[in-house]
C-alpha cells in the first residue's frame, strides 16, 4: 500500500502492479518486479549443497529416530537437531536428481543424542560385555547382559542399526536395517528368530558385535531407557569400507551445479569460485540478504529449507 504526505503528495510503496518511491526529491515509478531473493555465492551454495545429502539420509532414517535428540529447544524437533549437528560434518556431496530420487551416502552422521552413556564402537565391535550363544532367547540373552553391564538395567532397551550402501542406477542409495532388543528376563523369543541376514548381533570375544552381509556399511548402537521421557544415548554412524569403491560422487561444483549454481568460466578472472546473481538492479552486483544460518545450538542453518530456495 502506497503511503505519502504534503499538499501535492508523494507517494511511496506498491499499488497494483506499481511501485511508487521518492529519488533525490523526485517521485519514481517502477513496474514491480516479484522476483523472490535466491542469492548463490560460494558460502550459501556450500550450504546448501551439503544439505542435499544430510537431508536425504535423515529421510530415510526419520522413522527410527522419533524421540532420538533428547535436550530439544522449545518448538524444535528431531529433524531440526540432526540437520544441525550434521551440516557440521564432512560434506558428502550428491545432486538434486540423486536427491529426487530418494538418494544418499553413508556419513558418520549423529543418528541420536542423549543423556546415557554412549556405546563405543571399534569398527563393528561394540563395547558391550557379552558371551551368549545365537540360539539363547531373549531371556537369556538379558540376564548375560544385565550381570556384565552395570550400566544396563532390566527394561531398557539396545537398538542396533545397519545402513548398506547400494545404488540404483547412478543413485547412491542407503538401506537401513534394525533389531531392538528390550532386556526382559521373561521373553523366550530365540535371538536366532531376531536376527537377519543384513544385521546379526553376535558375542565374539567377550563382547557384543554387529555384523552383515553389505560390503560397505554403516553400524550403530543406541541405549534407550524409559523414565518420565525416553532417555537415549549418544551414537554416531561408525562407516565401514570405501564408499568410492562402489560410488562415483559429485564434486561440490557439480552438485552445486545441480542446485541452480553458476560458478566461475571468466578465463582471465582468479579460480576461485564465485556466484553470479542478478538481482534485478541492472548492476549485477547481487544482493545477498539470505540467512540461513538459523536454527539449535550446534550451527547448521535449519530454520528454512534451502533446496527450495529459502
Amino acid at each position: 500500500m502506497a503511503t505519502g504526505s504534503g499538499i501535492i503528495r508523494k507517494l511511496r510503496g506498491k499499488v497494483g502492479d506499481l511501485v511508487y518511491r521518492i529519488r533525490d526529491g523526485e517521485q519514481v515509478v517502477s513496474a514491480y518486479n516479484p522476483q523472490v531473493r535466491n542469492p548463490r555465492t560460494e558460502a550459501q551454495m556450500q550450504q546448501r549443497t551439503k544439505w542435499l545429502n544430510v537431508l536425504g539420509l535423515y529421510k530415510v532414517l526419520s522413522p527410527y529416530l522419533k524421540e532420538g535428540f533428547e535436550n530439544k529447544q522449545a518448538g524444535r524437533t528431531d529433524y531440526n537437531r540432526f540437520m544441525s549437528i550434521n551440516l557440521q560434518a564432512e560434506p558428502v556431496y550428491i545432486t538434486r536428481e540423486q536427491y529426487d530420487n530418494g538418494g544418499s551416502v553413508i556419513a558418520p552422521y549423529v543418528i541420536t543424542q542423549g543423556s546415557l552413556p554412549p556405546i563405543e564402537m571399534t569398527d563393528n565391535v561394540t563395547d558391550i560385555v557379552a558371551s551368549f550363544g545365537a540360539d539363547d532367547t531373549v531371556a537369556t540373552v538379558s540376564e548375560n547382559l544385565l550381570r556384565q553391564n552395570a550400566r544396563l538395567r532390566q527394561g531398557d532397551a539396545l537398538v542396533f542399526f545397519v545402513l548398506v550402501q547400494t545404488k540404483v542406477e547412478n543413485t547412491p542409495v542407503a538401506r537401513v536395517h534394525t533389531l531392538k532388543i528390550t532386556l526382559d528376563l521373561m521373553d523366550d523369543t530365540l535371538l536366532s528368530a531376531l536376527n537377519t541376514p543384513y544385521l546379526t548381533i553376535a558375542a565374539s570375544e567377550g563382547y557384543l558385535e554387529i555384523t552383515t552381509i553389505g560390503v560397505v556399511y554403516a553400524v550403530a548402537a543406541v541405549h534407550t531407557r524409559r523414565s518420565d521421557r525416553l532417555l537415549v544415548s549418544t551414537a554416531r554412524l561408525t562407516v565401514l569400507g570405501d564408499v568410492n569403491t562402489i560410488l562415483s560422487l559429485p564434486s561440490f561444483s557439480v552438485a552445486a551445479g545441480s542446485l541452480g549454481y553458476i560458478g566461475n568460466d571468466v578465463f582471465l578472472a582468479p579460480d576461485n569460485i564465485v556466484g553470479i546473481y542478478d538481482d534485478g538492479t541492472g548492476d549485477g552486483s547481487g544482493d545477498d540478504d539470505d540467512d540461513d544460518t538459523g536454527g539449535d545450538s550446534g550451527g547448521g542453518g535449519t530454520g528454512s529449507n534451502p533446496l527450495n530456495g529459502g
